[in-house]
């Protein structure tokens, strides 16, 4: 069963080349290769990368796929762009200077805080993501937890026309303060707070995510920390490595996002309002708003930390929230139309605390914020602002998606990339480069792929599939392809030489004027397939049979009778037409003849003739007996002659 790397939708067709749930295309493309991970990549060995949900500064978050449990996952990885890069696996995270190396592994060790931190609140609070597994792989750190569907504040603003009115503002705001209460209780800071971070699921749970700045409160004061910004929501201690920080630090971030979401606007840089502070109540730009309400969100805006509501709890109490509890329900984005009330009365002590904190920000609030940036060390601002945010062109005609595009002036590459499908009218975007929602840089530009229905379609780099996947692409189409091997001195073995069509080129199905369709894989070097004949005399022909085989010398082998005789013993090997040690390549000499003589044994010697046996004379005497001695082998005395005689 496959798994669309974009939802992770589980999907039984294996046919099918675009998911029916996302309705995006299942082949997979590396989106910014050199920094993402690559779809498909497995951790631990149970849970599968798909595509990037978002990065920031220092991490990027994926959506993921639980191979043990089967659900979703969101798998967040350490990764801070500045001074870190893939190496050439992809995949592995190194550093790119070595004298960054001490910061990387505290950056480190303060990303796996912030699992141990959600994990210690999950159970208590249901405001807040929950993590199922964190660890270390690949020279960095993960963190696994729950895959939350639904959309962020950011995205709800942008489909609303910038802003919210306010008492749908105060429902969110409320349910922010009712979550961060218990999270400050825990002594655990989030430091990130912002339209992207606060995230509405489909069953109308509020959460925040991201709690990427998060330290314990005491670690903030004993020890000196890195911190990467966010322009606008950031208060003023965030600005130095020293100022002490506390759950008003919060308080700041919170009031900026009820602020941006009541305006449309977000409030200028905290370290720009020192010196001339720009920032103006609702009221004054037309927004309706209860007077107690905007005294609260200014103070909660006082660049003196001191000068804000210290805790959720006041800030909660000041927007009529005493007694509170979240509506966790799919209408909670209803407003509500009247007041019932139920609310309680403010309190003298919040009272008297807002109404202070109010005069203290126009008569000595500036002076003072002055002070203590002229006193404190800077730390290095990260800004994450942006002049336009990505919109969603799935769905729209390439002239319409165009024409969007264009009025938001955002750039757009010239080359579209059509798509073959069978099931998506042609014409119409399929996938865009960059994710709907992105904050847009001005460098960004934007790149769409576009259903080229049955026949057309841009050709992909076929170097990145397999051969067989090669295959099934083309056949999917209807298409033939050539498949060749060929010697290569420099690309390596199995890997893609040429492709008769290069990647990015349009091809046209049926077009007349369209070249055959042909890749060619590299064999390696010629000389890899190089080998020494053997010398196969004295084996029999079985023996010398797989002796070819094991060094991979297929050769069209014949055997014949030696017509000489030779000292090999009879019907073993005695000598071969290819002679040994001569250089055979096991690829261009496939199916070369070879001969195999068969020995008839050694030369006979030639037969000696018979040398015929005297004949013997009869005897008239009786038989003798065995140690009777032979007459005829007792010799008489050979008598000497002498002159007596």
């Amino acid at each position: 069963m496959r798994l669309c790397y974009h939802c992770m939708n589980q999907i039984k067709d294996e046919k099918v080349q675009i998911c029916p749930q996302c309705k995006k295309p299942l082949k997979v493309k590396l989106e910014n290769a050199s920094v993402m991970l690559p779809p498909g990549t497995v951790l631990q060995g149970k849970f599968l990368i798909g595509y990037s949900l978002g990065f920031g500064g220092f991490g990027i978050t994926y959506i993921g796929w639980d191979q043990v449990l089967q659900r979703k996952v969101a798998i967040k990885e350490f990764y801070p762009r500045q001074i870190t890069e893939r190496c050439e696996d992809g995949i592995t995270v190194t550093i790119t200077d070595a004298a960054m190396k001490a910061r990387f592994q505290s950056g480190l060790q303060s990303f796996l805080q912030e699992a141990r931190s959600l994990a210690s609140l999950q159970d208590t609070v249901k405001g807040v993501v929950s993590i199922s597994n964190y660890f270390e792989a690949n020279g960095t750190g993960y963190i696994v937890m729950e895959y939350l569907e639904g959309m962020d504040v950011k995205n709800i603003l942008q489909k609303s026309g910038g802003k919210r009115d306010y008492e749908w503002c105060r429902q969110v705001i409320l349910t922010v303060l009712h979550t961060l209460r218990e999270v400050h209780r825990q002594g655990i800071l989030h430091r990130d707070i912002a339209p992207d971070n606060v995230f509405i699921t489909n069953e109308g749970v509020i959460k925040l995510i991201d709690f990427g700045a998060a330290k314990h409160t005491s670690d903030i004061i004993q020890k000196r920390s890195d911190i990467v910004l966010k322009v606008g929501y950031a208060p003023i201690e965030q600005y130095s490595r020293t100022a002490k920080q506390g759950p008003y630090t919060d308080l700041y971030a919170v009031a900026a996002l009820f602020y941006r979401m009541l305006t449309g606007k977000k409030p200028a840089p905290a370290n720009e309002r020192v010196n001339d502070d720009t920032v103006v109540p609702p009221s004054q730009l037309g927004i309706s708003i209860p007077e107690q309400a905007e005294m609260a969100l200014m103070v909660c805006l006082n660049i003196r930390p001191e000068h804000r509501l210290q805790n959720a709890g006041d800030f909660m109490e000041a927007l009529g929230g005493i007694g509170f509890e979240p509506r966790y329900e799919p209408d909670w984005i209803l407003p509500v139309t009247e007041d019932d009330g139920k609310r309680k009365k403010m309190s003298t002590p919040v009272k008297a605390l807002i109404l202070l904190g109010g005069i203290l920000m126009v008569a000595g609030g500036i002076f003072a914020a002055s002070r203590l940036l002229r006193s404190s060390e800077r730390v290095e601002v990260t800004e994450s602002s942006s002049n336009c945010i990505m919109v969603d062109c799935v769905g729209k005609t390439s002239e319409e998606a165009i024409a969007a595009l264009q009025e938001e002036g955002i750039a757009i590459n010239d080359k579209l990339t059509y798509e073959y499908s069978l099931e998506v009218p042609k014409g119409t975007v399929t996938s865009q480069n960059i994710r709907p929602g992105t904050s847009m840089k001005e460098e960004d530009t934007v790149t769409l792929t576009v259903s080229g229905g049955n026949s057309v379609f841009t050709m992909p780099d076929l170097s990145t599939m397999g051969r067989e996947e090669v295959e099934s692409y083309f056949a999917s189409k209807g298409l033939e392809i050539s498949m060749e091997d060929t010697f290569s001195e420099e690309v390596p073995k199995d890997q893609m030489v040429l492709q008769s069509v290069a990647a990015g080129e349009d091809y046209i199905i049926g077009g007349e004027e369209m070249p055959k369709l042909a890749v060619a894989y590299s064999l390696g070097k010629k000389s890899d397939y190089d080998v020494k004949m053997p010398n196969l005399k004295g084996l029999s022909l079985s023996e010398a049979k797989e002796k070819l085989k094991d060094m991979n010398l297929k050769l069209d082998v014949t055997d014949e009778k030696d017509p000489d005789y030779s000292n090999v013993k009879k019907g073993k090997v005695s000598d071969q037409s290819i002679y040994a040690g001569d250089i055979l390549n096991t690829i261009e000499d496939e199916g070369k003849e070879l001969t195999l003589y068969t020995s008839r044994g050694k030369k006979p010697e030639p037969k000696k003739e018979a040398t015929p046996r005297p004949t013997q004379k009869a005897s008239s005497t009786q038989p003798r007996s065995a140690s009777e001695p032979r007459i005829d082998a007792i010799k008489e005395p050979e008598r000497k002659i002498s002159a007596l005689d």
